[in-house]
């Protein structure tokens, strides 16, 4: 309980709540992942909201000391994954133990 507690403390750092709309406008509005499918990035009342299709979340953003800016899962009892952005916005990377999921953006469906 003590473990996973201070995991989301340390998630929960540095974290912007809403996601900072400068940051939120670098994302493509469609991802697709080959492992995970597909991944819509929605705009709501000022919070950026990421849309699996079988779930909807609300993300924060987090920029770390070395520049790079990630999203972050974000609720009453959730803090992450962390979704890191390429620096144009086109490709996120989360990371779940030691998989690694990327999703690269396409066109909106039709």
């Amino acid at each position: 309980m003590q473990a996973a507690r201070a995991e989301r403390e340390a998630l929960a750092k540095g974290l912007t709540l809403p996601a900072d709309p400068l940051l939120a406008a670098r994302l493509a509005s469609h991802y697709r992942s080959p492992d995970l499918g597909p991944l819509a990035v929605r705009q709501q009342g000022g919070q950026t909201l990421f849309d699996f299709g079988w779930t909807v979340t609300l993300v924060g953003s987090r920029v770390a000391a070395d520049g790079s800016v990630s999203f972050v899962f974000t609720g009453a009892m959730l803090v992450g994954p962390e979704f890191g952005m390429a620096a144009d916005g086109r490709t996120l990377e989360v990371r779940e133990h030691q998989q690694v999921y990327r999703y690269g953006a396409v066109q909106a469906p039709k």
